[in-house]
């Protein structure tokens, strides 16, 4: 069975504002998919030194706890091949002679100890691009296989944790000297062969149904085709994109292959200089659903549901408000519908286990101007947890104040 994964932003435990922007993305894609992923893509920060990636992984592991909408999801942890500033070489052959050992069995070693008993590792991830420190080129292209075997030996040997190792090249042709035959690492290092692949605005030479010209072009059918004659499960390691038209050509290439996929990775959030968030783009959203679908056929993954109806006396004060359950903040924003006879749907979605929880909606400010003589209040209509409403008149809540149910049973 497909997997679906996602990437909307960086969880940060230590940062309210971003945890709050994480976790309204979060419900942003999943409300526009109709499905919640069963995996979340993490990254290895190759700006710091190896020996601070493990205190990096345990702050990571202390955000996921953090998030209630990263409950029972799958890591899949991207790790860097050598750090900025390195000679990439050096590096790939610091890792072939074990240099790197204690770090990569640690940050393994420590995803598992939290209860992430199953991860997935992708080395040296987008390693044919020219924008990654540890780029293979025809002078390191046999160095950087043999880092990646060394650190998948490491990973297949763990005792703590089931991890399967992904290849994952970029789509495209950025060094016409190095084939992509020279830098796959081997079956016996690979678990599953991937591509990062994006629509408009960052790939904008990318045609899902392009086929590869020469042997250092890595396409989608080239993936697919590598994955099918190497038997490998395939994956879209990376995908994303605000135009409308690729989703649907993407899942028509790959849905027609015939090959397994392993799982889907959706990127919705900011990547550099690029803005790739699609979510809240109702056109681009139908289509990457319709694509979603298409691929995982329509797979549904159990989930806990939260939906607020909720209106304001002006909406021109813009009053904002925080959702936290069990005293977790699972999301913020500002309500805009006119009361009375109008209402604001809020959804949060999440894994929030049984019994009952304790629901807080908090009116913490307004950033508009008020009319002479208005009380900013947010009246709280609704308030559903997985079909059953929990509210029976209408709450009034002031600037300041809060209000709280009690769901679930």
């Amino acid at each position: 069975m497909t997997a679906l994964a996602a990437f909307v932003g960086v969880p940060n435990d230590d940062n309210a504002t971003e945890q709050t922007q994480t976790t309204a993305e979060w419900n942003s894609l999943v409300g526009a998919i109709g499905q919640t992923p069963t995996m979340y893509q993490t990254y290895l920060d190759d700006t710091h030194p190896i020996s601070e990636w493990l205190s990096d992984t345990a702050w990571d592991i202390a955000s996921w706890r953090a998030s209630p909408w990263l409950a029972g999801l799958i890591p899949i942890i991207s790790m860097p091949m050598t750090i900025s500033g390195d000679n990439a070489d050096a590096d790939f052959k610091a890792i072939a002679s074990g240099a790197w050992d204690s770090t990569i069995t640690g940050i393994i070693n420590a995803w598992a100890a939290a209860g992430y008993k199953t991860l997935y590792l992708r080395p040296g991830w987008e390693m044919n691009g020219n924008w990654m420190p540890w780029s293979v080129t025809s002078a390191n292209a046999a160095d950087f296989v043999a880092a990646f075997q060394h650190i998948a030996a490491l990973a297949h040997s763990s005792t703590t944790a089931s991890v399967q190792v992904v290849w994952s090249p970029n789509e495209g042709n950025y060094d016409p000297g190095v084939p992509v035959s020279s830098y796959y690492p081997g079956n016996n290092s690979v678990d599953i062969i991937a591509i990062d692949t994006y629509g408009l605005p960052v790939d904008s030479d990318s045609t899902p149904s392009a086929v590869a010209t020469s042997s250092s072009v890595y396409t989608l059918k080239s993936a697919l085709s590598m994955a099918q004659s190497n038997d490998k499960p395939f994956a879209l390691g990376e995908i994303g994109g605000t135009d409308g038209t690729f989703p649907a050509n993407l899942a028509s290439v790959v849905a027609n292959s015939g090959v397994p996929v392993a799982y889907m990775a959706l990127w919705d959030a900011y990547a550099g200089n690029h803005d790739l968030e699609w979510s809240q783009n109702p056109p681009v959203a139908a289509a990457w659903k319709q694509a979603v679908n298409q691929i995982i056929g329509g797979a549904t993954v159990t989930s806990d549901t939260i939906s607020l109806v909720l209106a304001t006396n002006d909406a021109a004060q813009q009053p904002t408000f925080i959702v936290k359950l069990d005293g977790q903040q699972i999301g913020t924003s500002t309500v805009t519908a006119r009361y009375p006879g109008n209402g604001q749907t809020f959804t949060y979605t999440g894994d929030f286990a049984a019994g009952q929880h304790t629901l807080k909606i908090d009116f913490t400010n307004v950033t508009g101007h008020a009319h002479k003589g208005v009380t900013p209040t947010i009246y709280v209509d609704n308030v559903t947890y997985n079909g059953t409403s929990y509210l029976n008149n209408v709450v009034s809540i002031h600037i300041g104040g809060n209000t709280t149910v009690i769901v679930g049973n």
